[in-house]
């Protein structure tokens, strides 16, 4: 979680350098969604950090939902960050507008994935079986997965993407990683809930995302050497707050699975 953190802290002083310099002297809703992303992200902290303090039997199960919730309400904020700094970029770069969007796509695609992990950690916590309110949940973020797919896999036909690098995002992620969530769905519907612990899940789930992430970072390389001279100050703003989504979310993970041992390390 510390390297979370400071991955994000660090990607959030660049849209800040970003916004408030004289390459942006309009970038007026740019700077207020920095501002309510770093408000957000210090509130869920620190719900995170003190139900992270409490001994894993103590921990409520309203209390990790509330920390897990509390830290998906950061992720709109560099959506529309993302949607104000876009056009600017795509009026002077059409050739860029492609992998922008599959960049866009493709870190919305990490949100979803973190999501779907993220339903399964209070049932794991409190060793129960999942509810219906947490199954809705994963119904509707496969379903947005599984929408991202389409829509990534129709766009990179229409750019100079790399076979070999998609095919990791293909093979690890969507068959691997949704293969493994579905057999612990399955585990997690018993009476008794799953055998499993959420650092169980997140152990083996969260390599699963890493293509994720490579294939996101690849798709913008291509878009930089599409942006020259003075956009590329626009495009350095749209690129941070594409990353941030899912540098954001990234900590889901790290909520209520830390083993005390862990914790102690860390913290």
């Amino acid at each position: 979680m510390i390297n979370a953190r400071a991955e994000s802290d660090w990607r959030l002083a660049v849209l800040r350098s970003l916004v408030t310099s004289q390459a942006c002297p309009g970038c007026t809703v740019e700077r207020a969604s920095v501002d309510a992303v770093q408000t957000q992200l210090v509130a869920a902290r620190k719900q995170v950090d003190s139900l992270i303090a409490q001994p894993l039997e103590q921990r409520d199960h309203d209390a990790v939902l509330s920390a897990v919730n509390q830290m998906i309400a950061v992720i709109p904020n560099f959506g529309l960050l993302a949607n104000a700094t876009s056009a600017g970029v795509v009026r002077g770069n059409p050739n860029a507008l492609n992998c922008i969007l599959i960049a866009r796509l493709t870190a919305q695609l990490r949100e979803q994935a973190g999501l779907l992990g993220s339903t399964f950690t209070a049932a794991l916590t409190a060793h129960r079986p999942l509810n219906e309110t947490e199954l809705f949940a994963q119904e509707r973020a496969k379903g947005r997965i599984d929408e991202l797919r389409s829509l990534i896999a129709a766009r990179v036909e229409h750019t100079p993407v790399g076979a070999a690098i998609y095919q990791r995002l293909t093979s690890v992620y969507y068959d691997n990683g949704m293969s493994y969530m579905s057999r612990v769905r399955a585990m997690a519907l018993h009476p008794e809930g799953a055998n499993l612990t959420a650092a169980d899940l997140a152990a083996e789930y969260v390599p699963t995302m890493q293509p994720i992430v490579q294939f996101r970072d690849y798709v913008l390389d291509l878009a930089k050497t599409e942006v020259k001279g003075h956009r590329n100050d626009s495009l350095m703003l749209l690129v941070a707050s594409v990353i941030g989504t899912a540098v954001v979310f990234s900590t889901f993970c790290c909520v209520c699975v830390l083993p005390a041992a862990v914790r102690a390390t860390v913290y």
